[in-house]
C-alpha cells in the first residue's frame, strides 16, 4: 500500500485510461491528502476523464450494456462530483444548476445512491408540489443501498461466522 500520496497520485496519473484511477487521482486532488495539495481545478479535469468513459452519457442516462459495472459505478460517481462542483462554482466553473443536476442525472442513473440522494433533496427544494419528485428519487437510492447491503458478497463479509474467528466458543451459544 503507498503511504504517500504524492506518489500515488502520480500512480493514478499513469493509468490514463482506467476511469476508477482517474477518479481516485481526482478525489485526492480533490480534497488533498499529505503531499498532495488540494486543486479542484485539477481535480475537476480527472473528474471530467473518469465521466468520459460513459459514451453519450448525457443522452443515455443508463448503463450502456458493453460496459464492465466498475466503469459506470467511477463515472456515476464522478458525474456526481462534476454535478456538486456546478452547483457550488468550484474548480474554475460558474455556477451553473441545470448543468449540475444534469450530471446528478447521469450519477443517479449509473447508479450513484448519493446523486439519488441530492436530486431527492433538490427536488423537495422546489416547492410542495415537488414531494413526488423527492419521494422517487429517495426510494430510487434506498433501494440501491438495500440490494447493495443484501449483496452475497457483503453477506458473507460480515456473516455470524466470521465474526467470531478469534473466539473459540460463540458469545451466542
Amino acid at each position: 500500500m503507498l503511504r504517500d500520496a504524492a506518489k500515488a497520485l502520480a500512480q493514478f496519473q499513469l493509468a490514463e485510461h482506467n476511469p476508477a484511477s482517474m477518479l481516485a487521482a481526482a478525489k485526492l486532488l480533490f480534497f488533498g491528502d499529505e503531499g498532495v495539495e488540494a486543486d479542484a481545478v485539477k481535480a475537476r479535469r480527472y473528474f471530467l476523464l473518469a465521466y468520459a468513459a460513459l459514451p453519450n452519457a448525457a443522452a443515455d442516462l443508463g448503463k450502456p450494456a458493453s460496459l464492465p459495472d466498475s466503469v459506470v459505478t467511477a463515472a456515476a460517481e464522478a458525474a456526481r462530483f462534476l454535478g456538486m462542483m456546478s452547483l457550488a462554482g468550484k474548480g474554475g466553473v460558474a455556477i451553473d444548476t441545470a448543468l449540475g443536476e444534469s450530471y446528478l442525472r447521469v450519477g443517479a442513473a449509473g447508479g450513484d445512491p448519493v446523486s439519488q440522494l441530492a436530486l431527492g433533496y433538490r427536488a423537495r427544494l422546489a416547492g410542495p408540489d415537488s414531494c413526488m419528485a423527492s419521494a422517487y428519487y429517495y426510494r430510487w437510492a434506498a433501494q440501491k443501498t438495500y440490494t447493495d447491503v443484501r449483496s452475497p458478497k457483503l453477506t458473507m463479509a460480515f456473516s455470524h461466522s466470521s465474526l467470531h474467528t478469534n473466539h473459540t466458543r460463540c458469545c451466542c451459544q
